[in-house]
């Protein structure tokens, strides 16, 4: 007979409410090796969800592949993915992005830090600061935060673009938002359908088609 076994529960203790606490259980060795875990104004987001394969992961890894072309070609900055941690006091949050841009002089000039483990093993586990671009891709399990609570929080936090993109079955909705006066406010698109990325400063479109297998492929076209 098969064993099938469950995912432990997670146990947030009292004191993650808050984003010192939340930090300080993130780097204890009681905080969850898997899944992803946020602390945003107030309230934690537990997702253990796998992400999909159909859609999911085969778009980050397009919107990855196309941003590090570019960073490298122009020697622009840094991307990090899945997996690093931002940490925001403006905007009262620890959460991890799908995809993070900061440029070099963001760095350089201090908006953004590295930020090492207390272990002394010079493990950088968090990236504190205000990057210039926070994507996310929205999955069935991420709605609210992505759309309710993030674009809140990335905007008290002075992050200057957020690019939300949502797939489904009758498309690809790629919104990227900029700063208005006391919220962002969408990039109209041009006649052929770019967005202009003041974090890149260029247009970017997202297609999509069907591979070889039946699957989506994703491609971050830009000009």
């Amino acid at each position: 007979m098969p064993i099938v076994q469950e995912s432990p529960p997670v146990h947030i203790p009292p004191t993650a409410f808050s984003l010192a606490g939340f930090r300080r259980w993130a780097n204890s060795l009681d905080f969850p090796t898997r899944g992803r875990i946020s602390y945003i104004q107030g309230e934690i987001e537990v997702d253990m969800n796998a992400d999909e394969l159909r859609d999911h992961n085969p778009l980050k890894v397009a919107l990855v592949t196309a941003l590090q072309n570019i960073i490298d070609a122009e020697d622009l900055g840094v991307v990090l993915v899945d997996g690093a941690r931002l940490i925001n006091d403006d905007a009262d949050i620890g959460n991890e992005p799908d995809l993070v841009f900061a440029k070099w002089e963001t760095i350089e000039n201090g908006n953004v830090r590295y930020v090492e483990s207390d272990d002394g093993s010079g493990r950088c586990v968090e990236l504190e600061g205000t990057p210039d671009l926070v994507v996310e891709v929205v999955s069935k399990y991420s709605i609210r935060k992505d759309k309710v609570q993030l674009p809140k929080a990335y905007f008290d936090g002075g992050i200057s673009e957020y690019w939300l993109i949502t797939p489904d079955d009758d498309g690809i909705d790629f919104q990227m938002l900029i700063r208005g006066e006391d919220q962002y406010e969408p990039v109209v698109a041009d006649g052929n359908g770019y967005l202009l990325s003041p974090a890149f400063g260029r247009g970017f479109h997202l297609t999509r088609e069907i591979n070889r297998i039946g699957k989506y492929k994703y491609r971050l076209l830009s000009r």
